[in-house]
């Protein structure tokens, strides 16, 4: 019987970089993000453009910025230089923390799948770098450079001649193997985008916005029904509201007309405002049971 593939996936607006007072910090910030989606184990992140002015052609400096900070850190050590173009948006990159998730072994560490590059490729063949001391050999022709992930064979006993490993879906390592493998990163133009251009089937089918205007739910409630593609949406400094606002066919709404469930996970906080990358924390670190119950049910 196929697995079913349940997804969690965030939203975030780049406006919540407008608050960083240097590049160092708003890389630092985008790299909190990260972990936090990667500690929760977020299968998508989406970047929500609520900077660039209406009608512009391509995407703001603080979405572009933060998208590729997240993609940077997602990517496994010993792939980000074939794979990461360089960017002075990374110039702090060597700062940032690791989210040192299963799918970025180290070199020392045999792991039954692996994240690779393809390097060569050899008629019916492909040569992929996994980041060990010899590349893997798989049995049929891939694109040169493309990222692919291998299903790994026995580890061989002797020094010459590469490894063997064949190719494999990353959700196998996801669904049959219980592990985390990464999120992916996409940039949305605004909240309509956000929702409407999903790249799991079928869309998303429960959508929850966060607001301090939000309705309270209590922690241990299993208030969370039943989902196979989940997205938790974040504002930046002045809310969901402002992303809200930018939109001529949103703005009139009300947000429970727009999302499943509009909840405030910090009722009773202590500061007149919660940055967005604290209520990433809050939030997800809230919904962890309700998610992680409807994962294993």
């Amino acid at each position: 019987m196929a697995l079913r593939r349940r997804t969690v996936s965030v939203g975030v607006c780049a406006s919540a970089l407008e608050n960083a007072q240097s590049e160092l910090l708003a890389a630092l910030l985008a790299a909190q993000v990260a972990r936090a989606c990667a500690v929760f184990r977020a299968d998508e992140v989406v970047v929500v453009d609520d900077v660039a002015p209406a009608g512009a052609a391509g995407f703001s400096r603080a979405a572009a910025f933060f998208a590729r900070v997240l993609q940077y850190m997602e990517t496994p050590q010993y792939l980000r230089r074939a794979l990461v173009a360089h960017s002075p948006d990374l110039k702090h990159a060597g700062l940032l923390p690791p989210l040192n998730a299963p799918h970025q072994p180290l070199a020392s560490e045999w792991t039954p799948y692996r994240e690779g590059v393809v390097t060569e490729v050899r008629g019916a063949q492909s040569v992929v770098d996994v980041g060990l001391q010899r590349p893997v050999l798989v049995p049929e022709p891939l694109r040169a450079g493309a990222r692919v992930t291998l299903k790994m064979g026995k580890r061989q006993g002797h020094a010459d001649g590469p490894f063997e490993g064949s190719l494999s879906s990353p959700d196998v390592p996801r669904e049959r193997e219980g592990e985390y493998w990464g999120y992916v990163v996409r940039l949305a133009r605004g909240v309509e985008d956000m929702l409407g251009n999903c790249p799991f089937q079928g869309g998303y089918d429960y959508v929850i916005g966060t607001s301090e205007r939000g309705e309270v739910r209590k922690a241990g409630d299993p208030w969370l029904p039943d989902f196979t593609h989940l997205l938790v949406a974040f504002g930046g400094p002045e809310g969901l509201e402002r992303v809200h606002n930018q939109s001529q066919a949103l703005r009139t709404k009300r947000p429970e007309d727009i999302y499943s469930a509009y909840i405030n996970t910090c009722p009773a906080q202590g500061s007149r405002t919660i940055r967005t990358e604290e209520a990433i924390t809050i939030s997800l670190g809230q919904l962890s049971d309700n998610i992680d119950r409807v994962r294993q049910s």
